[in-house]
């Protein structure tokens, strides 16, 4: 036989109210975990842009042609993005 307890309304609002506190608990942990992304983004960022002119300084240890591309990629990093100025015009 399958014997189910019935919840009572008292019940079923506690058991909702503990998903709804878990939920939001979930939602800040969401939010700090993306903060923590995006500063370790930044980072990586301002990392790669550091060794980057690393390698323009010290060119003259390098090929020609890896210090142009480190190059191109510096100057599109620092060129603004187009996206930027469509998302102005909306």
């Amino acid at each position: 036989m399958d014997e189910r307890k019935k919840l009572s309304y008292e019940e079923l609002q506690a058991y909702a109210n503990n998903m709804a506190q878990q939920a939001e608990a979930m939602k800040k942990e969401i939010v700090k975990l993306r903060n923590i992304c995006a500063n370790l983004n930044k980072e990586t960022f301002y990392k790669e842009l550091h060794f980057a002119f690393e390698v323009v300084k010290n060119s003259d240890k390098f090929s020609e042609d890896f210090v142009r591309k480190i190059v191109d990629r510096i100057e599109q990093t620092m060129t603004p993005q187009e996206q930027e100025e469509t998302d102005n015009k909306e």
